[in-house]
């Protein structure tokens, strides 16, 4: 066993409650044990067996996370889901992937080689047979294998060496391609000979041409072996081969022969033919059936479905694999059992119908399958598809038959009492969920079965059974609260994207599944459009959350404020964008209401909708976005860096996006982020060539200062970004430029290591000085002393630069190579000294230390001292120096206590905090001691600091922390949980980048640590990149003190914010009434309206705010009849009769008087 396997065994064992661990500590293990292997092979079989297609995805997307990547194969029946992941979704040309092409098979061509020799003598040189006539045909469409690394070999011009296996038919099955003359030759052909010969060319000029899809099928061999021993198992068949062994006697060689030929290579048709075999009776017919066996897979299931069609239990058995068929999960025996047997009119279930669905399934000619987990599933995708497409004899469609189990299935008494609440909330969820298997599934899936219904019926014939029990259902406040229940536990098990607990209403989850129909109905009942549930959500934002472009367009039209914030501070805009739906955007920018389109999404990194378009690379959707007149541009996320949307933009490298935004006159081609970088800066320093010329051609300055006092072009050097550095030089940019510090270009590229840039520009440009001094006296030439860079130190030397020239600390760079003992560089610099000596005029560049190459009497500097002697040493070091030391560590200047602390030097940082170093001094970037150590990741050394009392929350001219340094610049994890147990605090912009760390504490069960995060303001209820909350992750890894911790947060949360809407002050109310002229009469309308019911109307509040209130009808007239009234909920039927009959008896009142 490794170390690392060791170690994490170790740490999940200990205690009395053992932990798993999480799914980043198993795959940064496989990563470490990988790197011991020269080669690594993954082979999973069978991936389609997986239940669900997200842990499908979820698997490939973890095996393509390890480093290094190991070659991959899989082996699959046709599952889209895994098709597209390949083809979409993983890496760019790192899998070959291919679908099944009878006409271009590659896994069955022909080696030219070989058909030259059959011309000749109809084999190979030794007279055996050189390939086989054929490999078979396929069944399957494909299958993946990483072909990633195949021609490496080649790519380099040495020999690929192809695998090894006891079959040879594989020989013959893949190739070898010549890339001058397309030559195919077989593994044989290309083992055999030394050129090829259709160009003469040498050997190396050939690929490995495997077809990274590889087809599939059974061997006939396999086939039969497998026939054999279905007779031999089958009484039927041994009795019937018995009774015709006087007259066929060659029956059973006549079954494998017809089997074998009509199956395709396919076990599954060879299962199916050998079923319908075993159902005959007589030997005639057993014959009969032989001779009409079909080999296409569409007359087989004609076949089978006509024999379940033709049994007693027919309809039961159609119904089962209907429902098996359509369900979108894969449900257990006992669900079934309980789906099977529900009608709509049903209140409970009768346990005494319950069926045995083991031996349902048995009946079914092997079409189901139940695995080892007690799920059902269907023997082959095809079947689904054969029942989707052709149906059964069943009048209803598999999402009719499911919709209305689902939704009688809700409504049972039994769920009556609403949601399990109390001290035994979770044994009641627990019973509930035992004693109701087929519960969780109607809860989360109801909803898409009636949609899906209802669009596969005429729009007449949709007012049927499903509509009623659709509305039926979700005017049950107390059913709609216990499913919603359980769509909130899926959502913590299975991430299904359903968080909110209590206060939802039926509203919400038909705008949820985006059933239009339900949603109209209920607003019918003068249902509140912008009902809020425990989360401030409204209907409108979960339709645009599911990408319901209907439904939203019904919510808006009766009356949904779109400029709503719900709890997680997002609004349905938030939502539309993140779903990618155009449509929907559209209709909510097309809204003349407040949409709440500069609000920050707090659950996505605080963006605006306008930054999420642009994170997403969505052009359209942002040429929409600045279609509003209210949206500002110029808005900035409230994170470290405060970047808007064209900064974004810039940086993702979207310059179409960025051409649309600077096309619209309100964006600024000069933005800054926090640290006043441009967006050319930005551009520059990442190497966007493109991307700078398109901001230079809309006016962006070369001259524009970011907070270092440096251009666009120093950047460009920064980022190694050599085309940009030559964009701005042909365009004129300064490069006599120098920043606050007094650097200029060569000291960027010296500083940097850019020798290449270097090169360029002393070749290139005119009047650049190689010995042009900073303000601390230093040339470029110091600069790539201290990075030891030995590149840049000989393009200088080249063009010029002096070994001799004193930084402000009397030293030259050969003195400073030495004192930092890179003897690499000491030695080159020693020899430029020596022709400098020789060949140089002195006079001209200063005065020259002669003799100083080998001197003896060299003494070390204290600052190179303090960075390379360590303990004993370095005191000593200092007592020989005297009260030179002192004075030394006491200049704050000369920052001695930060280069120890650079350096990880924890014994010289405490020798220095004892002989009186400032913990707190700070250096030119204001950093101090502490910083430097968090930066460079030194834990023992920021112990020794933080037990010294140094400041955890100074923060640098950047505005950084050291725990920002832990945590988002270098990722140390360790160090973080160190700061922050000490004290360290971050600000409420800082929260969302401290997710990782929340992620790392709960890996790492730091309960604390989790606790400090979480009451400091990081959001606990976002989802990671496997669509898990901290909750879910802590609970799967199974870590219940965290994740208890975590859940009651969570419900004091929630209850916080509900405390905060019951006490909100009343505002304003707006009533939307909507009165026919003829009954807008004055106080007499107003005193029969008095005795009339209320109705729920909702607030005209800032959209921060949301809240509800219950006034009467004739109190809200009273206070509106001086302004004008605004309709939005309308009367119900019969108030439009009582305003009717009341009119009638003014007029008539009205009449007599006159």
């Amino acid at each position: 066993m490794s170390e690392a396997v060791r170690a994490m065994f170790t740490e999940h064992v200990k205690g009395r409650i053992q932990s798993r661990p999480s799914l980043e500590q198993l795959v940064n293990t496989l990563s470490a044990e990988l790197k011991t292997l020269d080669n690594t092979f993954i082979i999973i079989d069978g991936l389609d067996e997986l239940r669900d297609n997200a842990h499908k995805a979820e698997l490939l997307q973890t095996l393509e996370s390890l480093d290094p990547l190991p070659q991959l194969m899989v082996t699959s029946r046709p599952v889209q889901a895994i098709h597209t992941w390949f083809t979409e979704t993983a890496k760019p040309d790192r899998y070959r992937v291919s679908e099944y092409d009878e006409q271009n098979d590659q896994a069955e061509y022909h080696c030219d080689n070989c058909n030259l020799s059959d011309d000749d003598s109809d084999g190979s040189d030794d007279g055996t047979s050189s390939a086989p006539s054929s490999l078979g045909s396929s069944t399957l469409d494909f299958d993946i294998v990483d072909a990633h690394d195949a021609a490496k070999e080649d790519a380099v011009g040495k020999e690929v060496d192809a695998p090894q296996q006891e079959d040879d038919e594989w020989r013959w099955a893949s190739s070898y391609r010549c890339d001058k003359c397309q030559r195919d030759v077989c593994v044989n052909c290309y083992e055999k000979h030394t050129v090829c010969l259709g160009c003469n060319s040498a050997k190396t000029t050939f690929q490995w041409a495997w077809p990274g899809s590889v087809i599939i099928t059974a061997h006939l061999d396999d086939l039969e072996r497998y026939i054999l021993w279905r007779i031999d198992t089958s009484d039927n068949l041994k009795a019937l081969l018995q009774n015709a062994r006087s007259k066929a006697a060659s029956l059973a060689d006549q079954i494998v022969i017809r089997v074998q030929s009509e199956s395709c290579k396919m076990f599954l048709l060879a299962k199916f033919h050998m079923n319908a075999l075993e159902e005959q009776v007589t030997a005639r017919e057993l014959l009969n059936a032989l001779e009409t066996l079909p080999s296409n897979i569409t007359t087989i299931y004609d076949s089978v479905f006509g024999r379940i069609g033709n049994m007693r239990l027919a309809s039961t058995l159609e119904r089962l694999l209907n429902i098996v068929a359509t369900a979108r999960r894969l449900l257990s025996t006992e669900a079934l059992s309980h789906a099977l047997i529900v009608q709509p009119e049903d209140v409970e279930i009768d346990e005494l119908q319950l069926s045995d669905i083991r031996h349902l399934a048995a009946m079914c000619a092997g079409l189901l399958e139940i695995d080892h987990f007690g799920f059902v599933r269907l023997s082959h995708e095809t079947i689904g598809h054969y029942i989707a497409q052709k149906g059964l004899n069943q009048s209803k469609s598999g999402h009719r038959i499911l919709a209305e189990i689902c939704l009688a299935y809700l409504q049972f008494d039994a769920f009556s009492s609403g949601a399990c609440n109390g001290p035994d909330r979770k044994a009641l969820i627990d019973k509930r969920r035992e004693t109701y298997p087929f519960y969780i599934y109607a809860t989360t899936h109801w909803g898409i079965h009636a949609r899906r219904a209802n669009e596969q019926m005429p729009l007449l014939l949709q007012s049927d059974v499903v509509s009623k029990l659709a509305l039926s259902f979700t005017t049950k406040l107390d059913h709609v609260a216990a499913a919603a229940q359980f769509m909130w536990l899926d959502d913590i098990e299975t991430s299904s994207g359903w968080d909110a607990e209590y206060g939802v209403h039926g509203l919400h989850i038909s705008a949820y599944f985006g059933l239009t129909d339900t949603v109209s109905a209920l607003l019918a009942t003068n249902t509140n459009v912008d009902v809020e549930d425990c989360l401030q959500t409204t209907p409108l934002m979960y339709a645009a959350q599911a990408g319901h472009a209907t439904t939203v367009y019904a919510l808006l039209h009766s009356g949904a404020d779109p400029g709503r914030i719900c709890g997680r501070k997002r609004t349905a805009l938030h939502r539309a964008c993140l779903r990618e739906n155009i449509e929907i955007v559209k209709q909510l920018v097309s809204s003349p209401k407040d949409i709440a389109v500069n609000a920050l999404d707090a659950r996505f990194y605080d963006m605006t909708a306008l930054m999420l378009a642009v994170d997403l690379d969505l052009e359209d959707m942002v040429k929409l976005l600045l279609m509003r007149q209210d949206i500002d541009v110029s808005m900035v996320r409230p994170s470290h860096m405060r970047q808007n949307a064209l900064l974004m933009a810039v940086s993702f490298g979207q310059c179409n996006i960025v051409d649309v935004l600077l096309s619209d006159g309100r964006v600024s081609v000069e933005s800054q982020d926090a640290s006043r970088h441009s967006a050319l800066t930005l551009a520059c320093y990442d190497d966007l060539a493109d991307m700078a010329a398109l901001l230079l051609k809309h006016g962006a300055s070369m001259d524009a200062k970011d907070i270092h006092g440096g251009p666009p072009l120093l950047r460009a050097v920064d980022g190694n970004g050599l085309e940009c550095v030559r964009v701005l030089i042909d365009r004129g940019a300064d490069v006599n430029f120098k920043d606050f510090h007094g650097r200029g270009i060569l000291h960027g590229c010296a500083i940097n290591s850019r020798a290449t840039i270097l090169r360029h520009l002393l070749q290139n440009v005119k009047g650049l000085d190689p010995n042009i001094q900073d303000d601390n006296g230093n040339t470029p030439l110091h600069d790539a002393v201290a990075t030891d860079s030995e590149a840049v130190a000989r393009v200088l030397l080249d063009h010029g630069a002096r070994t001799d020239i004193k930084a402000n600390n009397g030293r030259t760079p050969l003195r400073a190579a030495r004192d930092a003992d890179h003897v690499g560089l000491f030695e080159l610099l020693s020899a430029a000294r020596v022709k400098e000596i020789k060949n140089a005029d002195t006079d001209l560049h200063g005065p020259v230390r002669q003799n100083t190459l080998n001197d003896k009497n060299y003494v070390m500097p204290i600052d190179a001292a303090v960075q390379r002697l360590s303990g004993k040493a370095l005191d000593l070091y200092l007592d020989e120096m005297g009260p030179a030391a002192d004075s030394a560590i006491l200049d704050d200047k000369q920052t001695l206590l930060h280069i120890a602390a650079e350096y990880g030097q924890t014994d010289n940082v405490r020798i220095l905090l004892r002989r009186g170093a400032n913990i707190q001094a700070k250096n030119k970037w204001g950093l101090t001691p502490l910083h430097s150590a968090a930066l460079k990741g030194w834990y023992d050394t920021v112990t020794v600091l933080i037990e010294a009392g140094a400041n955890l929350n100074e923060r640098d001219m950047f505005d950084r922390t050291p725990l920002a340094f832990a945590t988002y610049e270098i990722r140390q994890t360790a160090l973080a949980f160190l700061l922050l147990k000490n004290g360290a605090t971050f600000a409420s912009y800082e929260a969302d980048s401290l997710l990782p760390t929340l992620a790392h504490a709960i890996d790492a069960n730091e309960l604390e640590v989790v606790k400090i995060l979480v009451e400091g303001g990081v959001p606990f209820q976002m989802k990671d990149t496997y669509r898990a909350t901290p909750y879910q992750r802590a609970k799967q890894a199974g870590l219940e003190d965290i994740a208890q911790y975590l859940y009651d947060q969570a419900r004091a949360e929630k209850r916080q914010r509900r405390q905060q809407r019951e006490m909100k002050p009343p505002s304003a109310t707006e009533t939307t009434l909507s009165l026919p002229p003829q009954l807008e009469t004055e106080g007499t309308l107003v005193q029969m309206l008095e005795t009339e019911n209320t109705v729920e109307v909702t607030k005209s509040t800032p959209p921060e705010v949301s809240t509800t209130a219950t006034v009467s009808k004739a109190k809200e007239l009273k206070e509106s009849s001086s302004k004008p009234v605004h309709t939005r909920l309308g009367f119900t039927e019969r108030e439009l009769v009582l305003l009717s009959v009341i009119a009638l008896l003014i007029a008539i009142l009205l009449y007599t008087r006159a």
